[in-house]
């Protein structure tokens, strides 16, 4: 999957906003269920999710000044993509399981 294109296509559906590649900040981290705010990953979601996880996240302006920040959950054993977040000036936008928890 190529990341930066979901993260594109995603927003433009949710906004009607088409980003630039070169606009869209892109980090993938580690963290534990410890280092995860609550606003991102809901306790009850966390505990159906590795831990700790793999995290790609995105963040971009646009040209109302919002800040979006979104997050794609890897699975570190060839899971795949588990659990997918967004959110609107540091308010829950939408959150869900993209994969059902086999054996994690």
């Amino acid at each position: 999957m190529d990341v930066m294109k979901w993260f594109v296509e995603q927003l433009e559906q949710m906004t009607g906003e088409r980003a630039l590649l070169e606009e869209v900040g892109f980090e993938a981290v580690e963290l534990y269920h410890d280092e995860i705010g609550n606003e991102f990953i809901p306790l009850a979601h966390l505990a159906k999710l590795p831990d700790p996880l793999l995290v790609e996240t995105f963040v971009y302006h646009d040209s109302e000044g919002c800040e979006w920040i979104a997050g794609i959950v890897i699975g570190e054993h060839g899971e795949g993509e588990l659990y997918t977040f967004w959110m609107r000036n540091g308010e829950s936008v939408k959150r869900e399981f993209t994969k059902e928890k086999r054996e994690l």
